[in-house]
C-alpha cells in the first residue's frame, strides 16, 4: 500500500443516467401512466452537464430480452413508454447511453424496474362476446345456462 499526497487531483469524470420516476408503473392492462423520463449527464467532479447520447433500451423479463428500442437520434433527454400491446410480461428495462449511432462505446447504464398493477375483477353485462371484441384484464362475465 502506497499513500502519494497530491495537491490538486483531477475530479472524477463519468457519464450518468437519471431515470424519473425510479420505476415503471403500468396499469393492469399494460399501460404505462407516465412516461419514462431519461436525461444523460457528464458528471465531473460535483459539476453535471447535459450530454448528448444515442439511446437503447432492453426490456426484460426474469433477465432475459424480450426487445429492444432506440432512439430516433442523438439527444441528452428523452422520453419512452412501453407499449400496451406487447411485452405485458415483461419486470424491468436496461437504459444504456452511447457515443455513436453504431451503439459503440457503451458510456452508461442503468436498469429500472416496472411495478404492475393487479387488475380488480369486476362483471361485464351479457354473454361471450366472440372477436373482434377485446375484454379488458379482469373482466369476466357470468354464462346465464350455466351460472
Amino acid at each position: 500500500l502506497s499513500v502519494v499526497a497530491v495537491r490538486e487531483p483531477d475530479p472524477v469524470e463519468y457519464v450518468d443516467i437519471e431515470c424519473q420516476p425510479a420505476a415503471i408503473s403500468v396499469d393492469c392492462n399494460n399501460v404505462q401512466l407516465t412516461p419514462l423520463k431519461l436525461k444523460a449527464l457528464h458528471r465531473s467532479g460535483a459539476d453535471a452537464a447535459l450530454l448528448d447520447v444515442f439511446w437503447r433500451l432492453h426490456v426484460q423479463s426474469a433477465g432475459k430480452d424480450l426487445g429492444t428500442a432506440d432512439s430516433p437520434g442523438a439527444s441528452s433527454e428523452w422520453e419512452y413508454y412501453l407499449p400496451s400491446d406487447k411485452w405485458g410480461n415483461a419486470d424491468s428495462v436496461i437504459v444504456e447511453a452511447y457515443r455513436d449511432s453504431a451503439r459503440e462505446p457503451l458510456l452508461a447504464q442503468k436498469r429500472a424496474s416496472i411495478v404492475r398493477q393487479n387488475p380488480s375483477p369486476f362483471p361485464v353485462e351479457g354473454g361471450w362476446k366472440p372477436l373482434p371484441f377485446k375484454y379488458k384484464n379482469g373482466e369476466y362475465f357470468l354464462d346465464k345456462d350455466k351460472g
